[in-house]
């Protein structure tokens, strides 16, 4: 309905392309995540790159005397008081002790195999970028809002995949995201793919916002009735 949206990481802009998730056509669209996969993949065999989850605003502020001349900054802000910093590994266990030397309630690394939404992923995104030149995007039936930009387009595919592609090494404004929803009269939000983690942090940054998950076949005809 004009009042729900779909939230995730590319299921989320693949959905809007077809008028039903029953469409045959939808899981030709795993295509893409292949190429993605596979351009990620170096990353995570590269200079040796992590991730750490801080509670609290320390997150967002110690990665930078934990550089030291190496990459480490904030990646995801994933809801209040939950920042995901990446970087190179040695830079990230360092933003981490900061982060508890300074009273961090949660700073502790993450199993992540590459240190996703930071500057080491660039030439990542510049394989993503060639891969991207051989898919075809249609003009979708519903507006997509990119992490990226925080804009609303439907029309305009290049611009979809520009922000696709400078999404993979800039930060991730989760709560400004699920904010600009809730702004523009969102009153629904459906996760679409394993786990619930999404619908987890958007309950603390919109309570009162409705969240689905959408995650195997039951709940896809429940989610489709409701």
């Amino acid at each position: 309905s004009e009042n729900s949206t779909i939230c995730g990481i590319h299921l989320r802009l693949r959905a809007p392309l077809f008028r039903d998730l029953r469409d045959p056509r939808f899981p030709r669209a795993h295509r893409r995540d292949a190429g993605r996969g596979a351009v990620l993949r170096p990353a995570a065999e590269g200079d040796g790159g992590g991730g750490a989850e801080c509670g609290g605003a320390e997150g967002a502020q110690d990665h930078e005397d934990a550089a030291q001349g190496e990459v480490v900054s904030a990646v995801n802000f994933n809801s209040p008081g939950q920042v995901v910093i990446a970087g190179h590994v040695e830079a990230v266990n360092r933003a981490i002790v900061s982060c508890k030397a300074k009273g961090a309630k949660r700073a502790l690394p993450l199993p992540v195999s590459a240190p996703f939404h930071s500057a080491l992923m660039q030439p990542a995104a510049e394989n993503f970028a060639e891969v991207l030149k051989d898919i075809t995007l249609h003009v979708s039936k519903i507006h997509v809002l990119q992490n990226y930009s925080l804009t609303l387009t439907s029309d305009d595919t290049e611009l979809i995949k520009a922000n696709l592609i400078k999404q993979i090494y800039n930060p991730v404004p989760w709560v400004e995201t699920i904010n600009s929803f809730e702004q523009r009269g969102v009153k629904r939000v459906i996760e679409i793919g394993p786990g619930k983690v999404l619908c987890g942090l958007n309950k603390r940054i919109a309570p009162e916002m409705e969240a689905l998950v959408l995650n195997d076949s039951t709940n896809l005809e429940t989610t489709l009735q409701s």
